[in-house]
C-alpha cells in the first residue's frame, strides 16, 4: 500500500480544557483560536563526570507553556470560562489534546496533563473587531499521560484502553 501524502492540518489536532469544578469534569473545546502556541522544554541533568569526554545529558521531565489568544464568543463555555476568573492567577485545570486523524471513531490517540491557567485581561485592539481573550497555561505534571479521547462523551482514558461509548 503506498504511503499517504495527506498533510495533517491543523484543525485536526484539538485542545480541550477541562474547565469543571474539582469534583466534576466539564471539557470544552478551545475554539474561535487566534493562536496557540507550545513550548516545551526539556529538564535535564548533564552529569559531571571527570572520566568521560562526553559527559551524557539526562532528560528527567519535560516543562509545557501554552499561550494562546482567541476572539471572544457571546455564550461560549471556554469564554465564559476565562471571563468568571479573569482575575485570577494559577487556576488548576487539564488540557487534553486529541489527534483527530488517529485511532478510531469512538477512542482518539490523545495526551492528558495538569496546568496552573492564569489569563490576560480582556482587550479590543480596535473597534469593529471582536473582544480578544487571552492567557497562558503552565503544565504542572513531569509529562504528558498518554491515551483515548471518546469525542462522543468527552471521556479520556488512560492507556490505550477505549474510552467509553455513548
Amino acid at each position: 500500500m503506498p504511503e499517504s501524502t495527506v498533510p495533517a492540518w491543523g484543525y485536526q489536532l484539538e485542545y480541550y480544557v477541562n474547565v469543571g469544578k474539582a469534583d466534576t469534569s466539564e471539557w470544552v473545546k478551545a475554539t474561535e483560536l487566534l493562536s496557540w502556541e507550545m513550548a516545551g522544554d526539556a529538564k535535564t541533568y548533564e552529569a559531571a563526570w571527570i572520566d568521560h569526554k562526553n559527559p551524557p545529558v539526562f532528560t528527567y521531565a519535560r516543562a509545557c507553556v501554552i499561550n494562546f489568544e482567541k476572539d471572544t464568543v457571546i455564550g461560549n463555555a471556554f469564554d465564559a470560562w476565562i471571563m468568571e476568573h479573569r482575575n485570577e492567577t494559577d487556576l488548576p485545570c487539564e488540557i487534553v489534546r486529541v489527534f483527530t486523524w488517529l485511532g478510531s471513531e469512538n477512542a482518539k490517540t490523545a495526551d492528558k496533563a495538569s496546568f496552573l491557567f492564569t489569563p490576560n485581561a480582556p482587550h479590543n485592539n480596535n473597534q469593529g473587531q471582536p473582544v480578544t481573550g487571552s492567557g497562558t497555561f503552565n503544565m504542572v505534571d513531569e509529562t504528558w499521560t498518554e491515551g483515548t479521547w471518546n469525542p462522543a462523551t468527552k471521556v479520556f482514558s488512560d492507556g490505550q484502553e477505549p474510552a467509553p461509548a455513548a
